[in-house]
């Protein structure tokens, strides 16, 4: 699970940390251009970076660093702390680890400056065991096997440790960065419109398209590939399945079941629904937007894969207000094996969180960029008995620390 994210010279963020709550989602919230949506684009930067590699990141994803680096920055670092996962083979890999890296602009390039993976075996609050250490060409990797520090010659300075190299059996802290970094599943909208509202190269892409079969165990960031990961987690796993009917059958009664028809020729799957109000299937092309947006949404979060970070731009779009109550409650059980994180502007989203004080985060433009702010307990707690929700609190101006009243402003926490 990512647990903390340092990020320093990306768009309007310096040097600011944001610490994920475990066992709860993380909302962001705070008014339009606050740099909510950014923290989400920092993790899937890093997951495409790790996934794709670093080129693919920084030009095809963001069209060079000139589009992402703070204004008048030459530098940029990104921190990401992730816990130790079981079954690694040497002490060295067990606790949580830290990944760093440092990217200089020049001129419409970026190139690596520094790259750090450290174990904090002893805790957060004791030294880190380094494994890797990179200064631009110079670089050096500790091999578990042989417990000594080995010197790696690079010469591509817009490439990572990543894509250098892959001896997974002598730096297996390498591997599990790398993996866990390309599982921070990141969904900043999904399509979900029907046929007739796209145009004809929004319909060839549409999530709602019959697809060539193959096992895809997560949802891709667009949502495009439904039916297959869809079909992947049926065929792997019975339970998450089942319970996943179940959720679509408890929201919408009349979806008894989802299956998968072959289309003529057998090459392709298509996506089609059992409505008890008729007696023949149902098309992906009649389910409404409300049902094919929380079929989305379950998705996600019911990976067949596992998800390192879930992470969501405004999830509650088109749903119902009892669809939207099913969703904060599917993203607070999600949160108990992944981290979760979502942006939100719905009051009633706020109003629906089981521990608002310690979920949500306040995103604040300031003169040189942003902060962020979180709940005072307490405080929170003496003004939530008087607004009956928190979604009331923000309807009044109290979580706008920049517009509120100096006697209020005890409400939020630097």
């Amino acid at each position: 699970m990512l647990t903390k994210l340092y990020i320093d010279g990306f768009r309007l963020w310096t040097d600011a940390t944001i610490r994920f709550q475990r066992g709860l989602p993380t909302v962001l919230i705070g008014p339009n251009g606050s740099g909510k949506t950014t923290i989400l684009e920092v993790m899937a930067f890093l997951s495409a970076a790790a996934s794709d590699g670093l080129r693919a990141a920084v030009y095809d994803a963001r069209g060079g660093p000139s589009e992402f680096f703070a204004a008048g920055k030459s530098r940029m670092q990104l921190s990401a702390w992730l816990d130790s996962r079981p079954g690694l083979p040497t002490e060295a890999d067990r606790g949580p680890v830290r990944y760093e890296l440092t990217l200089m602009r020049d001129g419409p390039f970026a190139r690596v400056e520094k790259e750090t993976i450290s174990v904090y075996k002893r805790g957060l609050e004791q030294p880190p065991l380094y494994v890797v250490e990179r200064e631009q060409s110079r670089c050096r990797l500790r091999n578990v096997s042989t417990r000594k520090w080995e010197p790696l010659a690079v010469d591509d300075d817009q490439s990572l440790v990543f894509e250098l190299i892959r001896q997974d059996q002598h730096y297996p802290t390498l591997r599990h960065v790398r993996e866990s970094l390309s599982r921070l599943r990141v969904y900043a909208g999904f399509s979900t419109q029907p046929r007739w509202a796209l145009d004809n190269q929004e319909r060839a892409q549409s999530s709602r398209n019959a697809i060539v079969v193959q096992p895809q165990g997560a949802l891709d960031p667009r949502g495009r590939n439904l039916v297959n990961a869809l079909y992947t987690l049926q065929q792997r796993d019975e339970h998450k399945w089942n319970y996943l009917l179940r959720q679509m059958a408890a929201e919408f009664p009349y979806c008894r079941r989802i299956t998968f028809p072959p289309e003529p020729g057998g090459s392709k799957l298509a996506l089609a629904w059992q409505d008890d109000r008729f007696s023949e299937l149902r098309s992906a092309e009649q389910m409404s937007e409300g049902m094919w947006s929380f079929l989305l949404l379950l998705a996600a979060l019911l990976p067949a894969e596992p998800a390192e970070l879930i992470a969501f731009d405004e999830p509650d779009a088109h749903l119902h207000p009892s669809a939207l109550r099913r969703l904060v409650s599917l993203l607070e059980e999600a949160s108990s094996h992944s981290t979760v994180v979502f942006t939100s502007h719905s009051s009633r989203v706020l109003d629906e969180l089981e521990e608002p004080a310690r979920s949500l985060l306040v995103c604040e433009p300031t003169d040189d960029g942003t902060s962020i702010l979180q709940l005072d307990p307490e405080q929170a707690k003496a003004w939530l008995d008087e607004y009956e929700g928190v979604g009331r609190l923000r309807d009044h101006g109290l979580l706008d620390k920049g517009n509120s009243l100096d006697t209020l402003s005890p409400l939020l926490l630097a």
